[in-house]
């Protein structure tokens, strides 16, 4: 991981050499020794997966209804995922079919994340590398959604900060663990560095449990943060409008206060909260923060209901998803049962099939999707790689020479690089 994080400024380094003709180095001694301890900023930073689906086109479908349905409120016209603090945006090709789903998750104005659910076949064929693949790659992009994780600065800090308090936690029962894996200062630095990120994924990817902490990948950390934390697709994807309905009707201060916020024409949401669901909770049931997180995760677990989730989620959910996916042959039968000589039960047949259909589908689609660990991919040799001089007034090398045999899928951090701007010589160079 060291070396993945660095290797871009050795790439410079050596272009310089190869283009310039000159021995001497782009970076200055402070600035290697800087890079060397990862004391840079991080901007943002790109992990990617593969996560197993029956049928990726009929995901992203889904992906698409429960986040960018458009729904009516008051004086204006909203979407779903407005209510769980995201920004939604889909990608279409021929025909209109979703080809992807870009959902960011939003601290303010600020960007958190930025989560793409994608056909990756379809990105292959676009870009004309279908002949690059391995059989076993062509079977993967088939059948498996891609899943790429771009963290931001806020983003970045979320897995410093976890990172830290797990760790704490932990060495009040183990004093010194990790200590030789973690900087000593991992505790003290700027929470964008990446010397502080690298410590936070070694932090966690060392999970609780067995007795001795043994590295693991910190993927199912990551995709289980992503996934279930940012978008609640976990929680989302578990409940029924007959769960919702029994739920609202138990005898729970904490139900009570969830529900009654949620037919409120406009939820209010406190700064304090970093996540901002808590604190109106707590202000409407007068119980304390301890007691409401308590709540959260019982609740949970015994009637598959998050109150993170506002209520008006649920709701609107349960009213537009199933008849967005009533085909074209059902929605004329509803509207011919809906006319003057309305047939209630053919009505209440219809809907009902709408209604099971669509949820089962969240389940067997979505649910299994999400709850799947990511696909093991397999390990690819690089290309061959050109390693000559480049004579600026002479011509470019042959592209064809230089084209690997197959191109290696995208498992690894995409990393960039900017300076910060300062007067005098570089003092910072930043991860963009």
């Amino acid at each position: 991981m060291h070396r993945v994080h660095r290797v871009h400024f050795e790439v410079l380094e050596t272009l310089n050499a190869a283009t310039t003709g000159t021995t001497e180095p782009v970076f200055g001694a402070d600035t290697l020794d800087a890079i060397k301890r990862g004391d840079f900023e991080i901007i943002r930073v790109q992990h990617c997966c593969y996560l197993p689906t029956a049928d990726v086109a009929r995901f992203l479908q889904l992906i698409c209804l429960l986040y960018a349905q458009p729904v009516y409120d008051a004086e204006r016209i909203t979407n779903l995922a407005e209510h769980l603090g995201l920004k939604v945006k889909t990608y279409t090709g021929k025909n209109n079919r979703v080809t992807g789903v870009m959902l960011q998750k939003l601290h303010g104005k600020k960007v958190v994340a930025s989560l793409v659910f994608y056909d990756k076949k379809r990105r292959v064929a676009q870009m004309r590398q279908g002949e690059t693949l391995h059989p076993d790659e062509v079977d993967i992009v088939a059948k498996n959604v891609r899943f790429d994780m771009t963290l931001h600065g806020r983003g970045v800090e979320q897995i410093v900060g976890a990172a830290r308090k797990d760790l704490a936690k932990r060495r009040e029962v183990a004093p010194g663990l990790l200590s030789n894996a973690v900087t000593p200062e991992f505790f003290d630095n700027k929470s964008t560095t990446m010397a502080s990120f690298e410590d936070a994924v070694t932090v966690l990817s060392h999970p609780r449990g067995g007795g001795v902490a043994r590295r693991q990948s910190f993927a199912p950390w990551l995709v289980r943060k992503c996934l279930h934390d940012f978008l609640r697709l976990g929680a989302v994807v578990k409940c029924t409008p007959a769960k919702l309905h029994a739920f609202t009707e138990l005898d729970d201060p904490v139900v009570k206060a969830w529900y009654e916020i949620g037919q409120a024409q406009k939820a209010p949401r406190k700064k304090s909260d970093a996540e901002g669901w808590a604190a109106p909770i707590i202000e409407r049931s007068k119980l304390k923060k301890s007691a409401i997180y308590d709540g959260r995760k019982r609740l949970l677990d015994e009637h598959d209901i998050d109150i993170a989730i506002p209520y008006k989620f649920y709701a609107d959910l349960e009213h537009h998803g199933p008849k967005s996916l009533i085909d074209a042959e059902r929605r004329e039968a509803l509207n011919r049962a809906l006319s003057k000589s309305a047939d209630k039960n053919e009505v209440f047949r219809l809907l009902q099939e709408g209604i099971d259909n669509f949820f089962d589908q969240l389940v067997n689609v979505v649910g299994k999707t999400v709850s799947s660990p990511p696909t093991k991919l397999p390990l690819k040799e690089a290309g061959k790689l050109w390693t000559g001089s480049v004579d600026v007034q002479k011509k470019a090398p042959d592209r064809k020479s230089l084209r690997p045999q197959r191109v290696a899928l995208n498992r690894k951090p995409q990393l960039g690089i900017r300076r910060s701007p300062g007067p005098g010589r570089m003092r910072k160079w930043s991860i963009d």
